[in-house]
This record gives C-alpha cells, sequence and structure tokens, in this order.
C-alpha cells in the first residue's frame, strides 16, 4: 500500500513538474521559433531558417521524450485503467494517433488510463465536474486548432503567388501552432491523471 502511494504521488509530482516546464520553458521557446522566423523573413542575409528548425526539433525531442517517460510510468503501475480492447478506446487511440501532432502515439498508450480517471472524476462530481474539466482546456485547444488551420491556408495562397517569405513564415506558424496544440493535449492528459489520483489517494470513490 504504501509503495503503491508513493508511485502514484511521484506520478502526480511528475505530472505538475512537466506543466511547469512546459509553461515556463517550452512554451516561450516554442514562441522564439517564431521570433526567429520572422527575423529571417524580414532579413534573408541573415539565414536563421536553420536555427529556428533546430529549436523547433529539440522542443518537439523534449516532449516526445516527456510523454514516453510519463506514458512508461503509467505502464509501469496503474489503478485507473479500463479493458484496451473496448472499441470506444480502439478508436479513440486511433484518431487520436493520427490528428495530435509529434506525441499522437504516446497520448493514445495513455486513453485508457485517462479514460479510468474521467470515470472517477463523473463519480465524486458527476458530469458536472467533466463538463467544468472541458470549458477550461477545450477553448484553447479549439482556438489553437483554428490558427493552425489558418497559418495553413495563409501558407498554401502565398505559396500560390509566389510570395516565398511569407509562405515560410506561416509554415513555420503552422508548425508552432501543432507544437502548442501537442502540449495542451498533455496537459489535458496530465490534468485529467492528476486530478483522479488526488481524489483516489483521499480516499474517494473508484
Amino acid at each position: 500500500v504504501s509503495s503503491a502511494a508513493m508511485f502514484n504521488t511521484v506520478v502526480m509530482g511528475g505530472a505538475q513538474g512537466y506543466m511547469q516546464l512546459a509553461s515556463k520553458i517550452l512554451m516561450p521557446v516554442s514562441m522564439s521559433i517564431l521570433g526567429i522566423s520572422l527575423a529571417g523573413s524580414v532579413c534573408g542575409e541573415l539565414k536563421l531558417e536553420t536555427l529556428a528548425q533546430a529549436v523547433k526539433k529539440t522542443v518537439i525531442w523534449i516532449l516526445g521524450l516527456i510523454m514516453t517517460v510519463f506514458v512508461a510510468l503509467l505502464a509501469m503501475q496503474s489503478f485507473i485503467t479500463v479493458p484496451s480492447d473496448n472499441v470506444g478506446i480502439k478508436a479513440a487511440r486511433f484518431t487520436v494517433s493520427n490528428s495530435v501532432p509529434f506525441i499522437g502515439g504516446a497520448v493514445s498508450d495513455s486513453l485508457s488510463v485517462m479514460y479510468g480517471g474521467i470515470g472517477i472524476i463523473r463519480n465524486n462530481f458527476g458530469v458536472f465536474g467533466i463538463i467544468t474539466g472541458g470549458v477550461l482546456i477545450l477553448p484553447s485547444i479549439i482556438s489553437v486548432l483554428c490558427y493552425k488551420l489558418a497559418f495553413s491556408l495563409a501558407a498554401s495562397f502565398s505559396d500560390l503567388f509566389g510570395i516565398s517569405q511569407l509562405t515560410g513564415l506561416m509554415k513555420c506558424a503552422e508548425g508552432v501552432s501543432s507544437i502548442i496544440t501537442a502540449m495542451l493535449v498533455s496537459f489535458l492528459l496530465m490534468a485529467v491523471i492528476s486530478i483522479s489520483l488526488m481524489i483516489f489517494m483521499a480516499g474517494g470513490a473508484v
């Protein structure tokens, strides 16, 4: 019992640590990619595209590494899993794996745990608890996805008219939007798991 409690504390602490790392470091660094690309598009002699791509790859690598470690921790011991052969879980895993940028595979592997966590929240707070959580983060995800679509369309039109500098900038903005989308999805995953862990450790219903 004590080892399980310690493990759950480590998982929750890791989730909180990741959220702090992403909001204080990864998000500002992602914004710097856009700034570097903007400077490169204004002054082509600087040749900053390679630097922007290097920073982008670094952020993606760190994000993927963190999610891989987090999923591995969940796989070692989890109290809120549901059967992975559930038809709904299979469909959700396929959708998430193909739609979430960069970390879709890691997030899809955690869906059964997230689904179990949502069940714990529903059992303790009802549907209102789920709706409240969705209202807090889903609008941000939808907003970023709309920006991503807008940047993609702008890149297509600028490429159509042969404005190469603007095309590169719009594609970079689309890439940054993809990174932010991946961060927000991971925030949602870890928030659900952290809340369910707190409920479980406080003796809430499972």
